[in-house]
């Protein structure tokens, strides 16, 4: 799964187009979070989507302007991300190395999740690989 690593040095223009999707990741976390929750069913892999989606978006210029633009392309990412998340899990779980709750219960509290996008917003030494 993703770790924390010190990057080599992200232009600050790099940090600044994480920033800004972090930013609207952070406005939309419920809704975003809800539908990771519909795919993956586990807290953990929601994060895990959460993480991957954030370094993939990082590399995709944003455009103000096209807020609802941007609100697709997020979703698009998260969904693709989930079910990448949800597909080793299950290559992992024929393996007998990770088993899915067969009884999930509600979507996970995303203090966990907010809290690392606001880490991402405030740090500009950390990035995810």
């Amino acid at each position: 799964m993703s770790t924390l690593e010190l990057p080599p040095k992200s232009p600050p223009a790099a940090r600044a187009v994480r920033n800004r999707w972090c930013t609207l990741l952070l406005d939309h976390l419920t809704e975003f979070a809800t539908l990771a929750w519909c795919l993956v069913a586990d807290g953990n892999l929601v994060e895990e989507a959460f993480l991957r989606s954030i370094s993939q978006l990082a590399q995709i210029p944003f455009e103000d302007s096209l807020s609802a633009a941007a609100c697709d392309r997020a979703r698009d990412i998260i969904i693709s991300q989930a079910i990448a998340v949800l597909a080793e899990v299950h290559q992992q779980e024929d393996a007998d190395r990770i088993a899915i709750s067969m009884f999930p219960a509600d979507l996970p509290d995303l203090c966990r999740s907010r809290e690392a996008l606001l880490t991402f917003l405030n740090s500009a030494e950390f990035t995810i690989w």
